[in-house]
């Protein structure tokens, strides 16, 4: 059976996208630019599932909701905003919403997101978290995203490097292949690495100079940090270990456990070179911005060493392409 799916968005450019990327899933697509033109379309031909924006001209998203599931309260309806706010999660799910994505969102979050969503329609058991647990895991993200936005407030060399990083390591890790479940907590994993660095003192991280011995101890708590702060989210645990171990090296020279090899989770290992790169390749206030080129090769000079050999020759070939 072809599920019918319902895309609404005022963005033509999100509309295309989803109906080009569902449709080559095999999903029946109709599209609708208003809330409006969703309730019409849904009245003439019920989906199997709905997939509406928030911000909407004229009747909103919470609205378009409310009157899809006045038609048919079976209609399972995944929110989608790029301004997410706690407030708004918690009104979509009192009205009703199966699930919340946040804008940028992957591919991969599409496809769980929906496959957990009639799965659990048809009364089939759904494969790797349920819906409401990913509903909560974005609003837990949201919010601790508002320190990664401090930080980069504060820290002007920091802006959009945990976007970058996470989008870097996404990359990698779909090139290795891995299940989706896995590229996932590794995406959030590297949105959150740097989180610990709210508690590392700012006259550190923006010192144009050298750091001496008890500046560096400073930086090197980032990651004990940023994992107490993950640690009492109990939805995060697969991110936990990533998070605190992003700067452990390939030959055990690492912190803050120096670990060496596989010992290092994979994950891990995949933000530290995605990481590196975007370091080498901005600003910072101690040196200017490396090409890419430059970069390139020092992560291929330090694989053995700083990094795992077989994901530096993927992320070189990746950046190459």
């Amino acid at each position: 059976m072809n599920h019918k799916i319902l895309v609404i968005d005022d963005d033509s450019g999100i509309r295309e996208f989803l109906r080009e990327t569902l449709s080559k899933l095999g999903y029946r697509v109709f599209c609708a630019q208003s809330g409006e033109e969703a309730v019409e379309t849904a009245t003439r031909n019920t989906p199997d599932l709905a997939i509406c924006d928030v911000v909407m001209p004229n009747m909103d998203g919470l609205e378009t909701l409310n009157r899809l599931k006045k038609l048919n309260t079976d209609i399972p309806v995944i929110m989608i905003s790029g301004v997410s706010t706690h407030e708004m999660l918690i009104n979509a799910i009192n009205q009703g919403a199966l699930d919340f994505i946040s804008k940028p969102f992957s591919l991969i979050q599409i496809k769980q997101v929906i496959k957990q969503a009639l799965n659990q329609r048809a009364n089939k058991p759904a494969d790797g978290r349920s819906p409401m647990t990913h509903l909560m895991r974005e609003g837990y993200l949201t919010l601790l995203s508002m320190v990664n936005t401090m930080l980069e407030i504060k820290n002007s060399y920091l802006r959009n490097h945990s976007q970058k990083v996470a989008e870097h390591s996404h990359r990698i890790a779909m090139a290795m292949k891995l299940p989706d479940e896995q590229v996932e907590v590794i995406h959030y994993a590297a949105l959150l690495h740097d989180i610990g660095k709210v508690g590392v003192n700012d006259a550190v991280l923006l010192k144009p100079g050298k750091l001496d011995e008890y500046e560096w101890l400073d930086i090197k708590s980032h990651p004990l940090i940023g994992r107490s702060m993950i640690e009492p989210i109990k939805l995060f645990r697969a991110e936990e270990p990533l998070i605190y171990h992003h700067h452990e090296w390939f030959d055990g020279t690492g912190y803050p456990d120096k670990l060496g090899d596989e010992k290092i989770p994979l994950g891990a290992r995949i933000i530290s070179i995605a990481d590196a790169y975007d370091a080498m390749t901005s600003e910072r206030p101690y040196r200017k911005a490396m090409v890419p080129k430059t970069a390139l090769k020092i992560i291929e000079e330090s694989c053995g060493k700083q990094f795992d050999p077989k994901i530096g020759k993927t992320f070189i070939s990746i950046v190459k392409e």
